[in-house]
């Protein structure tokens, strides 16, 4: 789901744009940090380290 591509000359304001589109379709606060986990959901890829981080924002 990216709505904008991006340069690296045009990177701040295509990351900006994406995060705005991101947040508008899954209703997500756009002052809030955003992460994504690529990786299978197994205790040997530390998915409870992930929950503790995004439970501590």
């Amino acid at each position: 789901m990216i709505a904008k591509t991006y340069t690296l000359k045009t990177a701040k304001a295509g990351k900006k744009k994406n995060k705005e589109f991101l947040c508008e379709q899954f209703n997500l606060d756009p002052k809030k940090p955003l992460f994504t986990f690529i990786g299978r959901l197994v205790g040997e890829k530390g998915p409870t380290y992930c929950r503790r981080f995004a439970a501590s924002l």
